[in-house]
């Protein structure tokens, strides 16, 4: 029985090596085709499945579904086998044996088969096993022309990191134009019109999307696409509740409370309507509708997972059972609350159980370690899911991750015993002081060690109460919370929040008490300089950039290209991932000569460039919390010119130039060439603004914001 690894792949990182050798093992042969990586993809495959006969092809780039046949060509044509399976470079092979699977199977037969595909939130299935003949239909969103044969018990986790993550973002207008093509190709068939409606949905383009799914109810549904059919009823509810949670106004809730009530009648088999039910009525109509509440959780808890596409499946093993046993605890049945506790308590959901045991006094205490000095634990989550610490950062670690490792450092540094539970597989160790370990043991380790600080970064769910943790902080780097709920105790001391304006939009979202609130801002930690290399040499009209690419060069690039017709001796530094540029920033950077592109550069290097640089220039439609970046760049004297959007209101503020108009406006490129070009006939204006900034930014250092955090703790 021999199988073929058949995938196309462009720039997948270090997160293709945990797919291949996951699946290596049960291999004859590969069959792969880049798409025109800039990194060394094609390298790490070929290393990575050495022993294995196959080849990695380059092939140029048409669609989804095109470049799908085509490898499927090279395979069939190179490397001939009785079956292919076809993996994206995040699916890794987590339940089942695909040889045994395929035993059973007719290798003579022309067919597809589905498996199930598992990520964060849902569960679903896809064709990906299949024989000769078989090709994909539809340029994005493509599935088997030929209907599948049935479902493999092969279960295929979708690890998707915030490059993943990132990267399909930046696709979702391109996605939208194949679709168009496609509706114009197939214009009865409605799946092109559902992934619109998702992808408009998706780019929080929610007018449209509703739109999008109210057609896609109009047309004929079938055994094939039921789904479709029910999600459209269902996120048409969640785009009605996410418009309340904006608006507040009555009538907005109970028209979505109407459209999951609807939902839950038309699809009985499916909880996830009833769940979002009791959510609305918890924390919008809770004393009025108790009863209700309960009731509606009670008949959710009894309804099976479906065997259906797009399942939320957290929905049914943690959220609604948790839900219903805090509700039995508000509601003081007491006994009820356990016994559903006893019956759905799992590995993931054992720290919330635990904190509503201790409310209700029923939560039995084990022997607890004590060491010596102070014990501060740091929560960092695992968004950022490639290995990591603080001797090794890598691409997707973001200000969050760089304040955990800074502020754990400055603690230790100050006598006191510090672990960062993060992302850390095989990097396990002591790193100046802190020590790192994996993710899966944070829950076992804090329950048996007495901890006077405990540090949630980011998600509120892994918050704990335990009795021998003295003092408990929630650290929002986001604009909200992750995780579904936000419970306080006797041991929750406060939210830590990054500026001002962050804490005002905490404050209205969840009710939270001023009290519980405290701004304690990011930091930054210069390179050790000598007074004279602080006078920066600056370089006449250069700007510098050293974001995340989607969160503002698309918005940047117009505003350059329009800088350099007026000031031809511009140059613009770029510092960024370049496997996250969208294609039109790519191209844009390939035909400015005075757009000088670099990976990322060690601090230090990163420093010298900003030294030199003249402006730091962020037209941006993302909210920031803070911006490390912003910081960075009047600390060395850049003088900065942004959108006035979310936190930079803070950061920035009146030591910069603030953009009035929205990137949503054509006008905002003229706006911000108009700001340039006063300063640039206001050269003492621009001096004001680099002392302003820099002597702000010196304050906003490592040293200074641990003394603070030092001071709240205790």
């Amino acid at each position: 029985m021999s199988l073929c690894l058949v995938m196309i792949v462009k720039d997948s990182g270090e997160e293709i090596i945990p797919v291949l050798r996951a699946i290596k093992p049960y291999l004859s042969s590969y069959c792969i085709s880049d798409t025109g990586s800039v990194d060394n993809t094609p390298d790490r495959i070929r290393e990575e499945l050495s022993g294995v006969t196959g080849s990695v092809y380059e092939d140029g780039w048409f669609d989804f579904g095109t470049n799908r046949n085509l490898v499927i060509s090279h395979a069939e044509h190179d490397y001939p086998s009785d079956f292919y399976l076809m993996l994206d470079d995040s699916y890794i092979l987590t339940e089942g044996n695909p040889l045994a699977e395929l035993a059973q199977l007719d290798p003579t037969k022309s067919a597809n088969y589905l498996v199930r595909i598992v990520d964060k939130e849902k569960s679903y299935f896809s064709g990906r096993v299949f024989t000769k003949g078989q090709q994909y239909k539809y340029r994005v969103h493509e599935v088997f022309s030929q209907p599948a044969e049935g479902a493999l018990n092969l279960t295929f986790t979708d690890s998707v990191s915030a490059n993943h993550h990132q990267r399909s973002k930046k696709r979702f207008q391109r996605d939208l134009e194949y679709l168009r093509l496609d509706r114009q190709q197939y214009p009865e068939d409605p799946r092109p019109l559902y992934y619109m409606a998702r992808t408009y949905q998706m780019m929080e383009d929610n007018a449209r999307a509703a739109d999008c799914f109210r057609k896609r109810l109009d047309m004929p549904v079938d055994s094939t696409n039921l789904y479709e059919f029910y999600n459209s009823y269902f996120y048409l509810a969640l785009i009605a509740y996410k418009k309340f949670i904006i608006t507040r106004d009555v009538d907005d809730c109970n028209a979505s409370l109407d459209r999951f009530r609807l939902c839950a009648r038309l699809f009985p088999h499916r909880a996830e309507p009833l769940y979002h039910i009791a959510t609305i009525l918890t924390y919008f109509y809770f004393e009025s509708n108790q009863d209700e509440i309960v009731q509606t959780l009670e008949k959710a808890i009894q309804i099976p997972i479906p065997d259906d596409n797009d399942v939320f499946y957290d929905v049914y093993t943690t959220k609604i059972p948790y839900r219903l046993a805090f509700h039995y605890y508000r509601t003081n049945r007491h006994k009820e609350a356990v016994e559903v506790i006893q019956r759905h308590r799992l590995p993931e959901n054992e720290l919330k159980y635990d904190n509503l045991l201790l409310a209700m006094n029923g939560f039995r205490r084990g022997t607890v370690e004590h060491h010596p000095e102070p014990t501060v634990v740091i929560y960092a989550t695992d968004v950022v899911n490639v290995p990591w610490n603080g001797a090794h950062f890598n691409e997707m670690c973001s200000g969050s991750e760089y304040m955990a490792v800074k502020l754990a450092e400055f603690f230790a540094s100050r006598g006191q015993r510090v672990y960062i539970f993060c992302v850390c597989d095989g990097l396990e160790k002591e790193v100046n002081g802190v020590f790192y370990l994996p993710i899966k043991q944070y829950y076992p380790f804090i329950k048996k060690t007495w901890i006077d600080t405990l540090i949630v970064s980011r998600d509120s769910s892994k918050l704990s109460y335990l009795p021998h943790i003295r003092n408990v902080f929630l650290w929002i780097h986001d604009i909200e919370p992750m995780g579904d709920e936000f419970q306080t105790s006797h041991n929750f001391r406060a939210a830590v929040v990054l500026t001002e304006s962050h804490k005002k939009h905490i404050m209205r979202s969840f009710q939270l008490n001023e009290k519980l609130l405290q701004v304690i801002p990011n930091a930054i930690q210069p390179i050790p300089q000598s007074p004279a290399s602080l006078s920066f040499s600056k370089q006449s009209m250069q700007f510098i950039y050293s974001s995340s690419p989607d969160r503002g060069l698309d918005y940047l690039l117009p505003v350059f290209k329009e800088i350099v017709k007026r000031y031809p001796h511009a140059r613009l530094k770029l510092f960024c991932n370049k496997s996250l540029l969208s294609p039109q920033s790519a191209l844009v950077i390939k035909e400015t000569p005075e757009i000088i592109w670099s990976s990322r550069v060690s601090r230090e290097e990163l420093y010298r460039h900003y030294s030199e640089s003249d402006y730091w220039l962020y037209p941006t439609d993302f909210i920031e919390t803070y911006c490390i970046t912003a910081a960075e760049a009047q600390y060395y004297k850049c003088v900065c010119v942004c959108s006035a959007v979310g936190a930079l209101v803070d950061t920035v503020g009146q030591r910069g130039v603030m953009l009035k108009k929205p990137v949503s406006d054509p006008g905002y490129v003229e706006e911000a060439v108009q700001k340039i070009v006063f300063l640039e006939s206001n050269p003492n204006m621009k001096e004001v603004y680099r002392t302003r900034a820099h002597q702000w930014a010196a304050e906003q250092t490592i040293e200074n914001i641990g003394v603070r955090w030092q001071k709240f703790i205790q």
